[in-house]
């Protein structure tokens, strides 16, 4: 009977000590963040950090752009079918995906610092299509 208490014991110390999803998920941006960034990902866009929204559930993408990137976005409908078709083929998002988290990839001007250029959020509903 000793026995059956210390594995009861163990067992609710591994459950206690379990990082929940959003734990994990709050921790691996900011060790993205500290080793990653900045990071070139295509010519003229650079990742500059990734966090995350425990209030919304979102992972979150920021990107600079500068050159051509820099002045104006056009397609934005196209942007947001290849981030969408991104998520849904990135094995590495899979226990985000599961969870149902958002995704929010924001980029921004390198030479006008602080100006929005354009922010697209990727829910469930449509990745789950």
């Amino acid at each position: 009977m000793k026995h059956l208490y210390i594995i009861i014991i163990a067992v609710f110390s591994f459950i206690s000590c379990h990082e929940s999803i959003e734990d994990r998920a709050y921790r691996e941006a900011i060790e993205f963040t500290k080793k990653n960034c900045p990071v070139p990902v295509a010519e003229n866009v650079v990742c500059d950090s990734m966090s995350f929204t425990n209030a919304t559930r979102t992972v979150n993408y920021y990107f600079s752009l500068s050159g051509a990137l820099d002045s104006t976005i056009t397609d934005k409908n196209k942007i947001h079918e290849e981030l969408l078709k991104m998520v849904k083929d990135s094995p590495a998002l899979r226990a985000y995906k599961n969870a149902d988290f958002n995704f929010s990839y924001i980029y921004q001007s390198t030479k006008n610092k602080g100006k929005r250029l354009l922010s697209v959020t990727i829910t469930p509903k449509e990745y789950k299509k």
